[in-house]
């Protein structure tokens, strides 16, 4: 991607370009704006498992809706791996509130994330 002006303010992100999936138990975290809100950040997630015949993995960010194309980084490496595109049914929305549905913890790997090198090559970046 080429700009049109100089920027000062951030720094790029970075990719994971190779086609290689993520080893299992990689550590997670995810930026995103569920529902609209300021800039969240979700520490703590972790690769379950490559998912068969698809460019996708499985993890256990805790997401939620409008966090749909949110950039999921390695841990220790701070590349963009994945985009979120998919998670488990997390809240119910009442006429005046929302409830939050609780999983227990061998239940939490719901969330599938697109490799982001299958992405960049889909856009041709």
């Amino acid at each position: 991607i080429t700009l049109d002006r100089p920027v000062y303010t951030v720094e790029p992100l970075i990719f994971e370009t190779k086609n290689i999936p993520v080893p299992a138990k990689t550590g997670l975290y995810m930026l995103g704006h569920p529902f609209g809100l300021p800039l969240v950040w979700t520490p703590g997630g972790k690769v379950k498992e490559k998912l068969s015949m698809v460019d996708c993995f499985l993890c256990n960010l805790d997401a939620f809706q409008g966090n749909s194309g949110s950039p999921v980084f390695d841990r220790f490496t701070h590349k963009v791996v994945g985009l979120l595109f998919k998670g488990k049914n997390d809240l119910n929305q009442g006429d005046e509130f929302l409830s939050l549905n609780l999983y227990p913890l061998f239940q939490s790997y719901r969330e599938k994330c697109q490799y982001i090198h299958v992405v960049i090559e889909f856009l041709k970046i």
